[in-house]
């Protein structure tokens, strides 16, 4: 008894759809993952710490970062005081600049926290390090340490609004920006440690 043609010519048709229509729905899936949920991702930018006066930002460590350290004792009080608002915040990756002042501000959260979360980014390379955030992070709790004038950068890169560069002697601001796919990008700011 030989196959019916209709039905052998229906199941090469529903073939043929899956074939076609399959990999839509897997890239569907995993390439755009904001279309069945809405990870919501929460940055928390800070400007560095207070640094010394000297050396200028032309000087290289040893270790390969540039320009002056924090201050003690308030630039080293300031960066133990990000480490208690944020350690236990559920961080998962940390970023700071290639200046010493950004990365002694983090370092107190970073030994606090589980795991390799560390990376540096070029302080100029603001559009590299928002999507590596939002790529590589989404949906989980990030810290970002910049500069006066690279922070309210990286806000409005994020979807943020436009804000004026913070001044010389404001270190006390703590950025607090939640990024979702379906809403736009809320900033709140926030103040920690002493008042500058």
């Amino acid at each position: 008894m030989s196959a019916n043609p209709k039905t052998n010519a229906r199941w090469w048709l529903l073939i043929g759809m899956l074939v076609v229509i399959m990999p839509l729905i897997i890239a569907i899936v995993f390439l755009r993952p904001c279309i069945f949920s809405d990870p919501k991702t929460t940055i928390l930018l800070v400007r560095h710490a207070e640094k010394g006066a000297t050396p200028g930002d032309d000087f290289v460590h040893p270790d390969g970062s540039r320009g002056p350290a924090l201050t003690d004792p308030a630039g080293l009080a300031r960066a133990q005081g990000l480490a208690h608002v944020a350690g236990e915040a559920g961080v998962t990756a940390i970023y700071h600049t290639q200046y010493l002042r950004t990365r002694q501000t983090i370092e107190p959260l970073d030994s606090i926290v589980s795991g390799n979360t560390t990376q540096m980014f070029e302080a100029d390379r603001v559009d590299d390090l928002v999507n590596d955030v939002l790529n590589n992070h989404r949906g989980e709790v990030v810290v970002i340490a910049s500069h006066s004038n690279k922070v309210p950068e990286i806000i409005e890169r994020l979807g943020g609004p436009h804000l004026p560069e913070i001044e010389g002697g404001d270190f006390d601001n703590l950025f607090v920006i939640t990024v979702s796919c379906k809403n736009p990008p809320k900033v709140v700011r926030l103040k920690y440690g002493q008042p500058t």
